[in-house]
């Protein structure tokens, strides 16, 4: 897969395919997924992304705006889908440009002559640039219009994820996807508080401009770095309330099942499948323990399914 990095250093690049599709492709759902492979299908197995290399809500609407995957995942997940090439734009650089100026550098620098989006499509400066502009641009045959896609009547978006997230309502931000939503990050040393009470976690380092779902209890899988086998597990997100030294400083911690080796400063990636229960503050370290042995058996239920 050819990735381009879009600036005036870029000549004429060779992309293999004159089709394209565009978005920004955070969370990369099956609506987007649907985009994608009539992208495939019309380019006859070529196809190129149109994207940014920073969302553009980062800039537009909230600076500490949080993404649902990464460049390296986006990246990953294009693969899967057969992507040939990806252009990133700079959202900072091209937000100010008119539809008409996006074509030309589209058609004229990239030589891409037919579009594929979504019915909703906007762009170019204050979106004000829409489906009918681009068939104008590039002809109506030439612009492929792809219906939204729905999931139980509803449409399926990255809005409707991310609210998802923030309720706690795995199974259907995992529906929405087509696969468990999942983090990455380096494991790094804790206290050891978990292993004292027969619940070693590995304490996960994120990316802080990863959107986390809500504090609380979860059913896990968990994938290694150092291993193709994948693992069952619980993860809590919060501030631990019911440890003496719990502080403002939120953390991420896993407890792997039937899991015993040293695996600090590995990469860990986190798959979440169920949300179990809200971090809650216990009187003692025994009722914790107590209460995390109810958490594994549920946890061991959901995952089983």
């Amino acid at each position: 897969m050819i990735i381009i990095q879009d600036n005036e250093d870029v000549q004429q690049p060779q992309l293999g395919s004159n089709i394209a599709c565009i978005g920004t492709f955070d969370g990369m759902h099956l609506g987007h997924q649907e985009l994608l492979m009539h992208a495939y299908k019309t380019g006859g197995g070529k196809y190129t992304v149109v994207t940014f290399s920073e969302m553009p809500q980062k800039i537009l609407k909230d600076k500490n705006y949080k993404y649902m995957i990464n460049n390296l995942q986006k990246e990953k997940l294009l693969m899967e889908q057969k992507a040939t090439g990806i252009i990133y734009f700079e959202f900072e650089k091209i937000k100010d440009i008119d539809p008409h100026n996006f074509c030309k550098i589209l058609y004229e620098k990239y030589g891409i002559k037919t579009i594929v989006v979504g019915e909703d499509f906007k762009f170019g400066k204050d979106r004000s640039g829409d489906i009918d502009f681009l068939k104008d641009y590039f002809s109506d045959k030439n612009v492929k219009i792809v219906p939204n896609k729905l999931v139980d009547g509803s449409k399926v978006s990255s809005s409707s994820i991310r609210e998802s997230l923030m309720n706690g309502d795995l199974p259907l931000v995992n529906k929405l996807l087509g696969r468990a939503y999942s983090i990455s990050g380096e494991v790094i040393h804790g206290n050891g508080a978990g292993s004292k009470i027969g619940f070693p976690t590995a304490n996960l380092k994120v990316d802080l401009n990863y959107r986390l779902p809500k504090n609380g209890v979860y059913a896990v899988n968990i994938g290694l770095e150092s291993s193709d086998d994948e693992y069952l597990g619980m993860m809590n997100i919060g501030y631990r309330p019911t440890l003496e030294n719990s502080s403002d400083s939120l953390h991420l911690e896993v407890n792997i099942f039937n899991f015993d080796a040293n695996i600090y400063g590995e990469s860990l990636t986190v798959k979440f499948q169920a949300f179990l229960r809200e971090e809650m503050k216990f009187e003692n370290l025994d009722q914790l323990s107590k209460q995390l042995s109810n958490d594994k058996k549920d946890a061991i239920k959901k995952l089983n399914l």
